[in-house]
């Protein structure tokens, strides 16, 4: 059975599954240098996308779609006219109805079911999390933008369907105020528009690390919260909008007005992950009977800091972060709802490079091409101490580069981390993440446990730092990837080998893009580009004219 998971709208994506295997999962930005959050308006998108995977409409079973506002624009084109089609609400309502239940549509030439958005993210989290794979039950949390965060409980012990509880919201704060609050504060924009808003939230985490904590303003944020009063089917609809008068009148606070930006920002930070482990502790706590493993999805699971603090607190014996938490598993997700409901599936053979693949297209005049082995990379990235592009096979889903459409480099120097900012047009304070040979990761790093989708936030131990400052952020941490032979061969080796060389058992690893794009989908793109003049792909190197050897 085949079953193709559509995302409309922004971080427009569609996943296909065959009988419980991920066969693709392919993002709109990640095909000819969209836009990221490129979307998908164009049902015939979907079919183009699917002939190049050699698919038709007539070869998929069953089309899932993901569901989104009721206010929402669900008009799309197909066949050169818009058309209508309906989809499932953002969360269920009433919040107790079956997140499993869903809405069923005949349209022209397919029928559909769709799913609620928060349901896509939460069986996309479970699907994909190793409780899966061992049938053993979690928690799922779910936090998007648009909504608070909501807490389910996946039974295992008694089948798929109708097996998922709503335990209930941990508060009603909507996670669009992580980006409202540093609005005009900071470096941040007081007015971001069209898709630079949806990758603003990334950039504070990144400077919270700028800020103090302080105790003043985390009491007054909690005050000002503490007003909002708890959801329920009949507040949902308001609550978005209370939750904007209340940004209202914390931007007219002289408290707030009059303190250091940076320290409102790192102070509303800490209020937040204050806030969620302690209404994650209480919720959990009056649950005693039921097992302790967290699935965490939803762009607010992208916050690495938060997800440490979670992993820390020791609430859970397990958790499970997909590499694909934000929207860009929204196909996926809504594709996992149906694999569930139409087959009674729960666990979902996958891997985090099923994105597009890589072409290597024609070479540009000048540049010279050779069989390059992984030793000898691990060489020239020693004796050069210069960023190489890694582009190989298929492109990873979700929105990190984890080795196969990186730019990688030698971390042993801090003017390393401001050329790689420079290079991508990047803010200065924006920290570069490493890419670590897992055996070696508690060595440098604490914890420095595994971490292969770079999701956690860890500190680099005190006598690597000097060794490595190119990845140290302000405040000491580094957004770690641990790679092992199974999980990355080839990155594995080139590790290795570079690890023989230079005594450093990780490389800067930063996300081969044009700004504000999507990864590179072609060797014609990287050329172009002009950040880097090495590019290795499949075995060979790339060499622009004057960099040749």
């Amino acid at each position: 059975m085949r079953i193709c998971g559509i995302k409309f709208g922004h971080d427009g994506a569609i996943a296909v599954i065959e009988d419980g295997r991920l066969l693709a999962s392919i993002e709109l930005e990640k095909l000819d240098n969209q836009s990221r959050h490129c979307p998908l308006l164009d049902m015939n998108d979907v079919f183009r996308i699917l002939a190049a995977m050699g698919l038709s409409a007539q070869d998929i079973d069953h089309f899932a779609i993901d569901g989104w506002h009721a206010h929402a624009r669900n008009l799309f084109a197909w066949n050169a006219r818009e058309h209508h089609l309906p989809r499932a609400a953002y969360i269920q309502t009433p919040m107790d109805v079956n997140l499993l239940a869903p809405l069923c549509v005949k349209q022209l030439d397919i029928s559909y079911r769709s799913w609620p958005h928060y349901a896509g993210h939460a069986l996309g989290a479970y699907c994909s999390s190793p409780f899966s794979a061992a049938q053993r039950s979690a928690y799922l949390l779910s936090w998007d933008g648009g909504m608070v965060p909501y807490l389910y409980y996946f039974d295992a012990a008694i089948g798929a369907v109708g097996t998922v509880h709503n335990i209930g919201p941990l508060f009603s704060i909507v996670g669009d105020l992580y980006a409202e609050i540093a609005a005009g504060r900071g470096p941040f924009n007081a007015n971001p528009t069209g898709f630079e808003s949806l990758g603003t939230p990334g950039k504070i985490m990144a400077y919270v690390a700028y800020g103090t904590a302080r105790e003043d303003l985390i009491d007054r944020f909690r005050k000002y919260f503490d007003t909002l009063p708890a959801l329920t089917d009949t507040t949902m609809a308001s609550n978005y909008s209370a939750n904007l008068e209340i940004l209202r009148q914390i931007r007219a606070d002289d408290a707030f007005n009059n303190a250091d930006d940076n320290d409102v920002i790192t102070s509303y930070h800490t209020f937040i992950q204050i806030r969620l482990l302690e209404s994650l502790q209480t919720l959990i706590a009056a649950r005693p009977e039921l097992e302790r493993r967290l699935c965490f999805a939803g762009g607010c699971a992208l916050n690495i800091k938060w997800n440490q603090a979670i992993r820390n607190s020791a609430m859970f014996e397990e958790m499970w972060v997909p590499p694909f938490p934000n929207d860009a598993g929204s196909a996926l997700g809504a594709a996992c709802c149906a694999m569930i409901v139409e087959q009674g599936r729960t666990a979902l053979d996958w891997s985090v490079y099923s994105g597009p693949p890589f072409l290597n297209d024609e070479l540009p005049h000048g540049w010279s091409t050779h069989d390059c082995t992984l030793d000898e990379l691990a060489r020239i990235l020693h004796e050069e101490d210069k960023p190489i592009l890694f582009l190989d096979g298929n492109a990873e889903i979700g929105p990190r580069a984890l080795g196969n459409r990186s730019i990688l480099a030698p971390a042993n120097s801090a003017a390393m981390k401001r050329h790689l900012n420079e290079i991508k047009n990047r803010e200065d304070y924006r920290p570069i993440a490493p890419i670590c040979l897992q055996q070696y990761a508690s060595e440098v790093f604490d914890p420095g446990s595994s971490d292969p989708y770079m999701l956690y936030d860890h500190k680099i131990r005190e006598n690597w730092q000097h060794r490595v400052p190119a990845i140290m952020h302000k405040d000491g941490t580094a957004r770690l990837q641990t790679v092992n032979a199974q999980q990355h061969p080839k990155i594995h080796s080139l590790l290795s080998a570079y690890h023989v060389l230079s005594g450093v058992p990780l490389l800067c690893n930063t996300s081969a893009n044009l700004k504000q794009k999507g990864f590179f989908p072609d060797l014609k793109s990287a050329v172009q580009w002009g950040g880097a003049t090495t590019i290795w792909s499949d075995g060979k190197l790339y060499r622009a004219p004057s960099t040749d050897h």
